[in-house]
């Protein structure tokens, strides 16, 4: 399934804001969270996909942009599921993973703990 073009939605929505145009936020919020479970959904079943975590990464950190709540319940279950079960797994492997994987619990609300090895060297 195609990814969310990102780039035009933060152009509709600076334009949207520029010209003062108010959105429908019930009728987005729906058509967004229905986009983001299958998303959601996506990743579960592949959640080793690089590509689509850090795709998937930014989608959440424009949602959490707009002028509107989106209700991310879902998301939020199985991102906590899978810091269950392949985090632990995967927290390891350096191609990029956990930088992606932390950075969408953090944008989700979720506390991920981070190995030592990865975490900045003291000043």
């Amino acid at each position: 399934m195609p990814q969310p073009d990102r780039e035009r939605i933060r152009t509709l929505l600076d334009s949207a804001a520029h010209d003062q145009v108010s959105l429908e936020a019930a009728g987005l919020e729906y058509a967004l969270r229905r986009r983001l479970n299958q998303m959601v959904d996506e990743l579960a079943a592949d959640p080793g996909n690089l590509d689509l975590l850090a795709a998937f990464d930014a989608v959440i950190a424009l949602v959490r942009s707009l002028p509107f709540e989106v209700d991310l319940w879902k998301v939020q279950n199985v991102y906590y599921y899978r810091l269950q079960t392949v985090f632990p797994e995967r927290q390891h492997v350096a191609d990029g993973w956990l930088q992606h994987f932390v950075s969408l619990g953090e944008r989700l609300g979720m506390h991920v703990p981070i190995p030592a090895s990865e975490q900045p060297a003291a000043a």
